[in-house]
């Protein structure tokens, strides 16, 4: 099983402890199978989408990579139609919506390197 492989069961485990979540405080989560980009599940009864980012990193260097352009388009943060980013770091899981993302990443204005991501600290870290 190639790293990306793993990465992807992982993720699809702690979607469906979210999910578990949701439903034990009353809502009702639909998840997106397939490859839609919007998100990966939608609270029927809030009417609003859920997209989960696995950053394990985070767990060390107290940051979070946030993804805003791939082949020169668009992705990531800046194509969300999501209402919520909720990024598992391994030890928490943190809820965010798209619009304070791009404010703390305005705020703190992180280099980008030579990828097309931003790195923020954790907002849960220092506040």
């Amino acid at each position: 099983m190639t790293e990306f492989d793993t990465s992807l069961s992982v993720g699809k485990l702690r979607e469906a402890e979210l999910i578990e979540f949701f439903q034990s405080k009353g809502h009702k989560p639909i998840p997106i199978p397939g490859k839609f980009s919007g998100f990966d599940f939608f609270l029927a009864n809030t009417k609003q989408g859920y997209e989960v980012k696995q950053d394990w990193k985070a767990h060390y260097s107290g940051n979070l990579v946030v993804e805003v352009e791939m082949y020169g388009k668009r992705s990531g943060l800046m194509a969300t139609t999501a209402d919520w980013w909720i990024f598992d770091t391994k030890d928490e899981f943190i809820f965010i919506t798209p619009k304070q993302l791009k404010d703390l990443i305005v705020e703190q204005n992180p280099p980008c390197g030579n990828s097309q991501a931003r790195e923020i600290p954790n907002p849960r870290k220092h506040t």
